[in-house]
């Protein structure tokens, strides 16, 4: 595609958003291209467009200098791609609003990877962060891209425990690509330039505004080939991309969580709702590989290496988690291992665990307490949480 017609199809989306492929079909049809369309001077009437479309597209061309969006993104280094380009994703083909142009950073081979979407809560737990990392890890480790949207919580957990893993991972914004939302995550966006893929369908510069969020979900859920949901509130806007899954056909798993923990409800709700329940990574994999490990699909250009977690004893199976807790503890104290059993997944209280010293008769109890609890923070096995709070990690 020349230049001239890239910038007007960039010009299209800017103009009237996720109605851009519908649109441009129907101008395609009447007037041959878009640069042909854009030097009309006729009232734009398309069949199967709203009379609000026609009056945007009317002012459109009147006031949108494309030529000024293509210079911007040229001026940022910005890759574009349009939905008639060779590499464009062609899951997203399937849509009916599937946008136009796709903004990017980074590696945009990944595109065309088979892909993995893991999505949740960004008030989430230290709980629902490993198991974020630790599925994407074992999911780039069997060579799927990890799709998410680069929010704090399980969004960058998810990125970072594929990254982890040397792994492609790919983040879908609410924003420009050139936006890096949100500020917590600048360290993580600047890796994903380099290392992954930054993408967005919203304009260079574009503010992260809250409509946008609900709708660059469908790109997430569009480009994995199934969406896990790892934690989420009942009204959780991961669930929408849940829900974007639902309607693209795709499959959707849930991580189960404590009852009593507001961010399991989501994924409860789900797996009640018939969504396919996953403990370990390999649950998922061994559900879309053949016994013997063969391609992914039909498309012989997609296969990837077996998934080693698949297999018993594999990465993020439950022989290998206990096999690593019982590592990670052999080096504790009596003393040490004691406190470490007592701290579950649930949070307790300082008090509680102090309380346990002094009927021990620790000498100096509350000294000899921080001095443990600080070894097994250290060592990642607990999290410290506000309130004086602490939980297994």
């Amino acid at each position: 595609m020349d230049t001239q017609e890239k910038m007007h199809w960039m010009a299209l989306q800017a103009g009237v958003n996720n109605q851009a492929f519908h649109v441009a079909k129907q101008i395609v049809a009447q007037y041959g291209s878009l640069l042909s369309f854009w030097h009309r001077d006729d009232s734009a009437a398309l069949s199967g467009v709203s009379v609000a479309i026609r009056e945007r597209l009317i002012l459109m061309r009147k006031k949108m200098r494309p030529e000024k969006l293509w210079k911007a993104c040229v001026e940022k280094k910005i890759g574009v791609l349009c939905c008639l380009e060779e590499g464009y994703p062609k899951e997203l083909l399937h849509f009916s609003d599937c946008p136009v142009i796709l903004y990017y950073y980074g590696k945009a081979s990944l595109l065309n990877r088979p892909s993995a979407a893991i999505v949740g809560s960004r008030k989430s737990t230290a709980y629902g962060r490993k198991v974020a990392a630790d599925f994407a890890g074992a999911f780039a480790e069997a060579g799927l891209c990890v799709v998410s949207g680069m929010a704090k919580g399980i969004d960058a957990a998810a990125h970072e425990g594929a990254l982890a893993e040397e792994g492609g991972t790919i983040a879908v914004l609410g924003c420009g690509v050139d936006v890096p939302y949100p500020q917590e995550n600048r360290r993580l966006y600047q890796r994903l330039r380099e290392e992954g893929l930054i993408l967005s369908e919203y304009y260079p510069g574009d503010k992260p505004l809250e409509w946008h969020f609900p709708m660059r979900n469908r790109i997430i859920s569009g480009l994995g080939r199934f969406t896990l949901l790892v934690e989420g509130e009942a009204r959780s806007g991961a669930l929408i991309t849940c829900d974007w899954a639902a309607e693209q056909g795709k499959d959707v798993w849930a991580i189960p969580g404590p009852v009593t923990n507001p961010y399991s409800i989501g994924p409860l709700r789900l797996i009640k709702d018939g969504a396919q329940l996953a403990i370990t990574p390999g649950d998922i994999l061994s559900a879309y590989y053949p016994e013997r490990y063969g391609p992914l699909d039909d498309d012989p250009g997609k296969e990837i290496r077996a998934p080693r977690q698949a297999k018993a004893g594999g990465r993020g199976s439950q022989q290998v988690l206990f096999a690593q807790e019982g590592k990670a503890t052999a080096g504790l104290s009596p003393r040490e291992k004691k406190l470490y059993d007592s701290i579950s997944y649930y949070p307790v209280h300082v008090d509680g665990l102090l309380s346990s010293y002094i009927a021990a008769r620790y000498e100096k109890a509350a000294g000899c307490l921080y001095l443990d609890l600080t070894k097994l923070t250290s060592l990642r096995l607990i999290e410290k949480l506000p309130g004086e709070y602490y939980q297994r990690i």
